[in-house]
């Protein structure tokens, strides 16, 4: 088995998954190959690419590692989830032209772009959001892109 796969399945398997829908753009594989895996690799070097087989030990290893971002991984999946789903509102009342796609995208790389042990909360992924969708909306009037 791949790592990246690996990863994705151990998400999919996270208790996170399995309560509402998640918002769209928002997927296992997102978080697995996004969030996920440029932990891992900077946790432990020795880790192959996400598309190389993994040996019975690697992938022991490589479970373990993930065991270890549980604590941090899950309610930062619930934030995305909350924020994604928050901003997908606020622009359908504002108007402004965003995908769901566009919007995890923008809210992965703020979870990615904290380092910090502490995930990221509701309230510091709306903001970063609502943030978000006020510079697109401006964009939006000026054509200058955010």
């Amino acid at each position: 088995m791949v790592l990246g796969r690996i990863c994705t399945e151990w998400v999919a398997s996270l208790p996170v998954w399995g309560g509402e829908a998640s918002p769209p753009g928002l997927t296992p594989g997102v978080v697995a190959h996004q969030i996920l895996l440029p932990r891992l690799v900077r946790a432990c070097g020795d880790l192959p690419s996400p598309g190389d087989p993994l040996t019975p030990a690697e992938a022991r290893m490589a479970r373990g590692l993930m065991e270890t971002e549980r604590a941090r991984l899950e309610p930062e999946i619930a934030a995305l989830g909350a924020g994604i789903a928050y901003g997908l509102d606020k622009a359908r009342e504002g108007a402004v032209a965003v995908t769901p796609d566009e919007l995890t995208a923008r809210a992965v790389r703020a979870v990615c772009s904290i380092d910090d042990p502490d995930p990221i909360t509701d309230g510091e992924l709306a903001a970063v959001v609502s943030a978000y969708l006020e510079n697109r909306a401006l964009a939006d009037v000026t054509g200058v892109s955010p």
